[in-house]
């Protein structure tokens, strides 16, 4: 299964974390979704938008899985995986991806999540917060 991620798992030092296997990986997009910030998080969370709605990603191919488990026990009860079309260079690929569960779009900001603010400032504060949720650091 692909795997369309569009927050803090795009980025390798988080990704690295969660997941054993080495992908392949290439920048994706997704339609038909807007990414929004969590409330009182430094990660984002999918909610439906328009036909015209874009949300840029990194698309990870053949995921293993142990490594589908282990994104789904990170990824919580608040997230839902479904499968949905993602635009990679000229092909469209089916891929699984992470969306806030319908029902819980009140733990949404009306304030898009930026990327390179995360990059600058969010993942350092991400990565020590969810330290133990990670793979890599179970048991440290």
């Amino acid at each position: 299964m692909h795997l369309f991620t569009y927050g803090s798992l795009m980025f390798d030092p988080v990704w690295r974390r969660v997941v054993r296997g080495r992908y392949r990986s290439a920048p994706a997009t997704l339609s038909g979704f807007r990414r929004w910030r969590v409330r009182g998080e430094s990660y984002p969370g999918l909610w439906p938008g328009s036909d015209t709605d874009r949300v840029e990603g990194v698309l990870y191919f053949d995921i293993g899985a142990a490594d589908l488990a282990a994104l789904d026990r990170f990824e919580g009860t608040c997230y839902l995986r479904q499968v949905h079309d993602c635009v990679v260079g000229p092909a469209v690929e089916p891929a699984a991806l992470y969306r806030i569960r319908p029902g819980s779009g009140h733990l949404l900001e009306a304030q898009p999540w930026d990327a390179d603010w995360f990059a600058r400032e969010g993942i350092a504060q991400f990565l020590q917060r969810y330290r133990g949720f990670m793979a890599d650091d179970a048991g440290a």
